[in-house]
């Protein structure tokens, strides 16, 4: 995290967090492809010679991690949703009667004649 100091005469140092540049930003939208800081960098922009290390200093970033970890529990709370869903289908296959997918006389019943 950036920290810019701005001293006042007569008073105590006040510490000012530094917004994220457009690049920085982009590098944490781009870290969540495929979790590789240095392709990251590259895809936002920063110089192919330095990638690896303004890489590795971006992810030290506190804001920058924070934009990540936000983004990414927000993924993972949508794919456990998803998961709940498939599951609560599982059971209601599981648990259902499969004689009702058949006919008196043992054919299969056409999907539009299920409930």
């Amino acid at each position: 995290m950036r920290w810019v100091r701005r001293l006042s005469p007569g008073a105590s140092s006040l510490l000012v967090v530094a917004p994220l540049n457009h690049k920085q930003k982009r590098f944490a939208l781009e870290y969540r492809v495929d979790h590789n800081a240095t392709a990251a960098a590259l895809r936002a922009g920063y110089s192919s010679r330095g990638a690896s290390q303004q890489g590795a200093r971006l992810l030290a970033n506190d804001q920058i991690r924070h934009l990540i970890d936000e983004a990414d529990s927000q993924v993972l709370a949508k794919v456990e949703q998803k998961g709940s869903r498939v599951l609560e289908e599982l059971a209601t296959f599981a648990y259902s009667d499969v004689s009702e997918a058949f006919n008196a006389d043992g054919t299969l019943r056409h999907l539009r004649d299920f409930p």
